[in-house]
């Protein structure tokens, strides 16, 4: 009975991921529940047979060429411009300090270790966000993935403030992760814009919302890149830049030299409603 419930448990488990759309796990599942009586060549033939028929179907196929090219793009993504126009990143600002703007202060920090500095609206957003980035690098001490002096540094690296241009006037990239409506995100940019470096990235963790509409009315909207995570951020390892219709080469290139930092499997995505994902 044990037997069964576990293989049914793993169906259902299946269903959920895959919806049958992928056999590989239903053959596995065909042979566990076989293996039952205890037969062991029988439990060999089944798995060259199911080895077999997996082989010459479309889900290995589609397996190999998305490895490829995930691969591939990894190394050098398709439609990145050279490399050598990427400017140097040594200060990095978030605006917002919510979950996803927390998750993506604490990926830059770890991944280029170099000062992250926070902004919300008020004091207890920005102290909420900056207390998850340090209990984050915490469970990492705890794990022995960071000693106690790298976890000593990472803390004092990130801060948070509500004057932006106290925050952002030696930034060098600076994203966006708040509310998703335009006329929010456009705000944040020109209040970002008045005050950061002429050389800054501003980038934007939009998922679907036009780039090219949000740099706009700006000054300077050839700096304005899309820069897409999905959640979670430190796990998934996709990232989608976007190119508005004024970006520049130079800011583009800047943001694949950053998603490279951040270990990102970056592609480049026309700026259209949903992007790619």
């Amino acid at each position: 009975e044990a037997w069964d419930q576990a293989v049914a448990k793993g169906r259902f488990i299946a269903d959920g991921k895959v919806h049958g759309a992928a056999p590989a796990a239903y053959r596995a599942l065909d042979i566990i529940e076989a293996a039952k009586d205890g037969d062991l060549q029988k439990g060999y033939d089944a798995e060259d047979i199911a080895l077999a028929d997996l082989i010459m179907g479309g889900e290995l196929r589609s397996g190999i060429y998305a490895f490829n090219l995930v691969q591939k793009r990894g190394k050098r993504p398709a439609g990145a411009p050279d490399k050598n126009l990427a400017r140097p990143v040594t200060k990095v600002g978030v605006v917002g300090a919510g979950l996803m703007a927390s998750q993506l202060a604490l990926l830059f920090l770890r991944r280029l270790e170099v000062p992250v500095v926070l902004t919300d609206i008020d004091q207890e957003r920005v102290d909420k966000g900056v207390g998850y980035v340090h209990a984050e690098i915490d469970k990492l001490l705890a794990k022995s993935r960071v000693n106690q002096d790298k976890a000593n540094r990472l803390k004092a690296l990130v801060t948070g403030v509500l004057d932006k241009a106290e925050g952002f006037s030696d930034a060098d990239f600076i994203i966006e992760a708040v509310f998703e409506e335009i006329g929010v995100k456009q705000q944040v940019f020109a209040e970002v814009e008045a005050v950061a470096p002429a050389h800054a990235i501003l980038a934007t963790n939009t998922s679907s919302l036009s780039v090219t509409e949000m740099a706009s009315k700006l000054k300077n909207p050839e700096r304005v890149v899309g820069f897409h995570f999905f959640n979670p951020v430190a796990i998934l390892p996709l990232l989608e830049i976007v190119r508005g219709e004024q970006t520049d080469d130079a800011s583009l290139a800047t943001a694949f030299a950053v998603a490279k930092k951040l270990k990102k499997t970056a592609v480049l995505v026309k700026d259209a409603p949903a992007f790619v994902v």
